[in-house]
């Protein structure tokens, strides 16, 4: 697998969590159906400003800083989804994998 195909695939799990997150906040009462259609009109302003951020261009080290902008926007979203539903966020693993990622570079 390439690193735009990962790259795809990272940002699938991203809008799931943050579909997640807004079904949770609307006790599931919100359609996890709609592929991030009209995403724009149910998210806060900030996530939907990083996710513009989370994005790269063709050289490497924008790749690692969009692929960096991703993770820091899935990992908050998915802390207050597990808040929301009153799990508890397992940080080991998330920094154990971020830890990996970051040696990569």
């Amino acid at each position: 697998m390439d690193a735009k195909s990962r790259d795809w695939a990272a940002k699938e799990w991203l809008r799931k969590m943050i579909e997640w997150n807004h079904a949770a906040k609307l006790k599931w009462g919100f359609s996890l159906k709609n592929e991030g259609k009209n995403m724009k009109e149910w998210i806060d302003k900030k996530t939907w400003e990083d996710l513009h951020k989370s994005f790269g261009r063709s050289k490497k080290k924008d790749s690692w800083k969009a692929m960096e902008k991703t993770i820091k926007i899935y990992r908050r979203i998915a802390i207050k989804t597990a808040n929301q539903l009153k799990y508890k966020y397992n940080q080991k693993p998330d920094d154990a994998i971020y830890e990996f990622i970051k040696n990569l570079v």
